[in-house]
């Protein structure tokens, strides 16, 4: 059987099945079967400069507030790895977002005879050669539900998330939110907290990052694993 044969065979067997789960629109069918990674907007896009292929994107990180020991320094962890699923859900999108080097961010947030916090946060993506700057203020996380103690999981958490314009005149951002993350409650013994705690950190970076690029449709935002 050629190729293109196997190909149709195991679309209209795809078809018999979803047929046989009650769906009566073999059109409706074949988009499921066959629509392939359709990409949905993001909510606070990052549009390229003038005739730049590259976005290059800052993210200073911080918290606020009191935090549970194991999350004290969440904030550089969590701006890592939403750096991360920005450039990995752009590399190849016509403008893939390149994110700055974390060293070279604290370098310039560190400059002695300054509290980084009373700089306009343009003027440091200036000096980093940034486009946009990605703001995250941790202000609250954990993975455990107060109400059973420590027999099960429930992550949560807050981040407000503000953009700056690199270029803009104004020093404020153009873009300001609060995102607010929960993990279904799950017992102790499914997982390890180390193991647990992960794949929260890591579901969440994705949740932020794709507020900002687009992304495959089938990882919507409000997707839970």
């Amino acid at each position: 059987m050629t190729r293109r044969r196997l190909f149709l065979a195991a679309g209209f067997a795809g078809l018999g099945v979803v047929g046989g789960m009650g769906c009566s629109n073999p059109a409706a069918s074949m988009y499921f079967l066959f629509r392939g990674d359709e990409k949905v907007p993001a909510e606070h896009p990052l549009a390229p400069k003038g005739e730049k292929k590259e976005v290059t994107v800052a993210i200073l990180t911080s918290t606020s507030g009191s935090l549970p020991m194991d999350f004290a320094a969440v904030d550089r962890e969590l701006g890592l790895l939403v750096g991360k699923a920005m450039a990995e859900t752009t590399k190849d999108d016509k403008h893939p977002v390149r994110v700055v080097d974390s060293a070279k961010v604290d370098k310039a947030k560190n400059a002695p005879g300054r509290d980084w916090r009373s700089v306009p946060a343009g003027d440091i993506g200036k000096q980093v050669g940034a486009d946009y700057i990605l703001d995250l203020t941790v202000t609250g996380m954990g993975i455990f539900a107060p109400e059973y103690g420590k027999e099960y999981y429930s992550g949560k958490a807050s981040v407000q998330v503000a953009v700056f314009d690199c270029a803009a005149k104004e020093s404020g951002p153009y873009r300001q939110y609060t995102h607010t993350s929960s993990f279904p409650t799950k017992s102790t013994e499914s997982d390890t907290p180390a193991g647990y705690r992960q794949k929260f950190l890591g579901r969440l970076a994705n949740e932020i990052a794709w507020r900002h690029v687009q992304h495959v449709a089938d990882r919507a935002i409000n997707r839970r694993d």
